[in-house]
């Protein structure tokens, strides 16, 4: 009898551990992250790469899911940035397999053009409709997005953001399509005043804005009421945008960008819009933005926290 009680003893505790290291796998999973994927554009004439973030449980269920677009920055950056450069894969993971947030399918679409970064799109549509950057980002590839993998395309159930000029982007296309988005994230957003435009280097301007609001332009005529202020967010908002639109603003304390952040803040408190501001020590940077995900996740998630209870 006392070896058979010992035997069965040990066959629980067994049990027990192997039950322990099951579910402390099912739940440490990782999700998976593929920088291979292209659509196709009619609008832009090319191929538009994307890198799609799946949690951990997508391939195991049928249900869908919220999704998140993140716009990568400027200058050189491309759609694999937020993983290559910011781990944002972990962020993610860590977050979903601890319950912190909701499980959701994350997407970067690449914003050069077609590789190129001698003029940034900014995601916008050019003066001279060469490039139409914004108009393939909602009439060709979220819609594609949404039929290749599973997401529940209700506006209610997808947020937007982005970091430096990515989050004007993300707040540009929240504004100029109200109702389109439940949140949108801007981290050490690229909001820049009229003077700050007006005063900029000709090559940095070019760059920069050139293609969106005319080349080479000197001084105010680059603040033209034709193609500037359909993007001057600083001082317009959009008279219909839906109450139930929440917007995040991370910017550092150290970083160019603060003034514009701030005025945009104030911009959103004149309109009764529904905004979150924090100004953190740090400056213009990966170190910035990463320590800034886990707290972007989680305002995202939070915004679309009813999801968690839809299958």
């Amino acid at each position: 009898m006392k070896y058979n009680l010992c035997s069965f003893l040990k066959n629980i505790f067994l049990v027990s551990v192997l039950s322990v290291l099951y579910v402390t796998n099912c739940f440490s999973s990782q999700g998976i992250v593929d920088s291979s994927k292209t659509i196709k554009s009619q609008i832009l004439g090319n191929d538009v790469h994307y890198t799609v973030y799946l949690p951990p449980d997508y391939h195991s269920s049928n249900r869908t899911y919220p999704i998140f677009y993140f716009l990568h920055g400027g200058a050189d950056g491309i759609h694999t940035d937020p993983y290559t450069q910011g781990n944002l894969q972990a962020h993610l993971d860590n977050l979903i397999n601890s319950g912190k947030i909701t499980s959701m399918i994350v997407v970067t679409p690449d914003a050069t053009r077609n590789g190129s970064f001698e003029n940034n799109t900014y995601y916008m549509n050019d003066a001279d409709d060469q490039y139409l950057y914004e108009d393939m980002f909602i009439k060709e590839f979220m819609p594609q997005i949404e039929k290749s993998y599973r997401v529940n395309n209700l506006p209610k159930f997808r947020a937007i953001g982005g970091l430096s000029m990515g989050g004007f982007g993300a707040v540009y296309y929240s504004l100029q399509y109200p109702g389109l988005f439940k949140a949108t994230v801007a981290l050490s957003g690229a909001f820049r005043t009229k003077e700050d435009i007006i005063s900029m280097d000709m090559n940095v301007y070019n760059r920069r804005y050139g293609k969106a609001f005319g080349l080479n332009l000197v001084g105010e005529s680059r603040v033209n009421n034709k193609f500037y202020d359909k993007y001057d967010i600083l001082n317009t908002t959009s008279n219909k945008l839906e109450s139930e639109g929440y917007f995040y603003l991370d910017c550092g304390s150290k970083d160019d960008f603060l003034i514009g952040n701030t005025l945009l803040s104030m911009n959103f408190k004149k309109n009764n819009i529904n905004y979150t501001f924090i100004a953190r020590n740090g400056g213009h940077d990966w170190s910035y933005w990463t320590s800034g995900f886990d707290d972007m996740l989680l305002f995202v998630s939070q915004r679309l926290q009813d999801f968690r209870f839809i299958d």
